[in-house]
């Protein structure tokens, strides 16, 4: 031991070095665009919400907690838009005016038809009637109003219903009426917008039917901007809703993180500047509760964390994780806590080889844990919020530790028979990994708008596996026999063939739905032949780089699988169930 001790030291040394070279090249400050005037935003939407509270479960934030939030905001923003009338924000003009914002105040309606047409007619009158005594009650803060949110995307309410509310409202207050949607639905429903005091749109690069990379976002919105102009002329116009995830699955190009949520913003307030434009950024906080509907990423477009943390700075470079000296830190301290109780073990060139795998896998881990605390990562559901969610986060970590722990052993071993402590679970817990894998591609393909990509959730496996598969080949087997299940792992399968089969064709479907996915109906107003929808579906396969990474990691997945298909058969030796 103590003469192989300066190579277990320089092996360590080497391996985590490579991993502070790769936390600190992917970590490196990025321009994210031109600083944003005075550190100051025009408007944004406010909700203040914590974790556990939520309109759908009718648990809302206090009196105290909206006057943090607000007072936070003083200095930062001019102004903030309201969604509701009620539900706390009927006590938000007063603090507003206490903090020196202007707000757009807006009314909540939902769908009057159905089971709870008579209660959903009710709640819409309440909403209405609030909105009309908050706005003569504060004309000095609530300088315009919102009477409906994307009411005509959902379906809610039919046209001519939306109108009358909205006259009605016109009727009743001094200040400017608007009703709030995606650009395109304004173009839909010309009767309403045409009432309209002012026009206020959604643009949203991110849910677009035809998604767009963040680069090109000022484009976007000039040219939806326009088109709004030239459709109704000497309409006054509001960007209500423009903003970026920090958090949750790309779309085609369209990619969340922070440094991309704080090129969009930085982005929006420049083009702004330049033309002219009125907006208001989605969103002031995150909402934890909207991962109910919308999975990590709708819980992720906040200026600020659910605790209150500044998601990015408007000015000077961003950082894509600032905390990633810890996450280094973890990493090194994992890895070694893997192999320390190999050491004794480990000599010769075989050190170099499983400690850098053990820090391979340890970088993924951590990362995983990093993102698990930030998110609740589930896979399995939409909402990634709440206790039930955090336990299945807990419990995924807990068996990606477990095959870690299990390669580790059975690499430093050297593939010995002596199959003891984790080394004879690995199949099965390999076979596991990849049954969660095909049932998280099936539910991706099947409705996957909101759920994340697990790329980073088996990251660990598949480089484990690979690790093994290469440690073998380097004892001399030839790739078949390396690549098999029961030579990697020491035990064998009867379904090696048909988990191969199905990893890859998941592979396929997943890259397809991707493709679909963009065919909505605003997309086939814009490209009406098949001619032009194809390339474009096409194209949309292959956009997304988590969606191709992880076909790919499909595909890797797969490898032991294959081997021991094609190796059982070349032996003939019947397949047994694992050991």
């Amino acid at each position: 031991m103590s003469s192989s001790l300066p190579r277990l030291l320089a092996a360590f040394l080497v391996a985590a070095m490579a991993t502070f070279a790769y936390w600190y090249l992917t970590n490196r400050p990025q321009d994210a665009g031109p600083d944003v005037p005075g550190g100051q935003l025009r408007s944004v939407s406010f909700a203040a919400y914590r974790e556990g509270q939520s309109p759908l479960l009718k648990v809302y934030p206090s009196f105290g907690q909206i006057e943090q939030d607000l007072a936070r905001l003083r200095g930062r923003v001019r102004g903030v838009r309201t969604y509701t009338s009620r539900e706390g924000m009927d006590m938000l003009p007063a603090l507003a005016r206490k903090y020196g914002l202007k707000v757009t105040m807006g009314a909540w309606l939902g769908a009057e038809h159905g089971d709870k047409g008579a209660e959903g007619h009710a709640a819409n009158r309440a909403e209405i009637e609030s909105l009309v005594r908050l706005a003569n009650e504060y004309p000095d803060v609530i300088e315009r109003v919102i009477v409906g949110n994307e009411v005509l995307l959902r379906r809610d309410l039919r046209p001519e219903t939306l109108l009358a509310y909205i006259e009605e409202v016109k009727g009743r207050i001094r200040q400017p009426v608007s009703y709030a949607d995606v650009w395109a639905f304004h173009i839909k429903n010309p009767q309403v917008t045409r009432a309209l005091d002012y026009v206020t749109i959604h643009i949203l690069p991110y849910w677009e039917d035809e998604p767009v990379a963040v680069d090109t976002v000022g484009t976007h919105i000039e040219r939806y901007y326009r088109l709004i102009q030239e459709t109704f002329p000497g309409k006054p116009i509001l960007i209500g809703e423009a903003g970026w995830p920090t958090m949750g699955r790309s779309r085609g190009p369209a990619v969340p993180g922070v440094v991309n949520s704080a090129k969009f913003v930085r982005t929006l307030v420049d083009v702004a500047d330049k033309n002219g434009f009125d907006y208001n950024i989605v969103e002031a906080y995150d909402q934890p509760w909207k991962a109910d509907l919308e999975g990590t990423v709708g819980a992720k477009w906040g200026l600020w964390s659910v605790d209150r943390v500044p998601a990015f700075p408007l000015s000077g470079p961003v950082i894509e994780h600032p905390d990633w000296p810890w996450r280094f830190v973890f990493s090194v301290l994992l890895a070694f806590a893997l192999v320390a109780p190999f050491l004794g073990r480990l000599g010769g060139g075989s050190a170099f080889l499983v400690i850098g795998l053990a820090h391979a896998m340890a970088v993924p881990l951590v990362q995983y844990g990093f993102t698990a605390h930030a998110a609740g990562i589930s896979f399995w559901a939409k909402g990634n919020f709440g206790l039930l969610p955090r336990l299945a986060a807990v419990g995924f970590a807990s068996l990606l530790l477990a095959f870690a722990a299990g390669v580790i052993e059975r690499a430093a071993t050297m593939f010995d028979d002596r199959r003891g402590g984790l080394t004879r679970h690995l199949g099965s817990l390999y076979r596991g990994f990849t049954a969660m894998a095909l049932l998280l591609t099936a539910a991706i393909v099947l409705d996957g708008r909101y759920r994340d990509i697990p790329v980073l959730q088996f990251t660990a496996p598949v480089l484990g596996m690979l690790g093994l598969v290469a440690l073998r080949l380097t004892s001399g087997r030839d790739v078949l026999s390396a690549a098999a299940g029961w030579e990697v792992f020491g035990t064998r399968s009867s379904r090696a063939g048909w988990l191969a089969l199905s990893l890859m064709m998941s592979a396929a479907a997943n890259l397809v739905a991707e493709g679909l996915a963009i065919i909505g109906e605003d997309f086939t107003v814009m490209h009406p032949s098949l001619a032009e929808q194809v390339p474009l579906v096409l194209r949309a396969m292959v956009s997304n780089a988590s969606v191709l990474l992880w076909s790919v990691m499909l595909l890797a997945l797969a490898v032991p699988h294959v081997g021991e298909a094609l190796l059982s058969r070349q032996t003939n030796v019947p397949a047994r169930q694992p050991a």
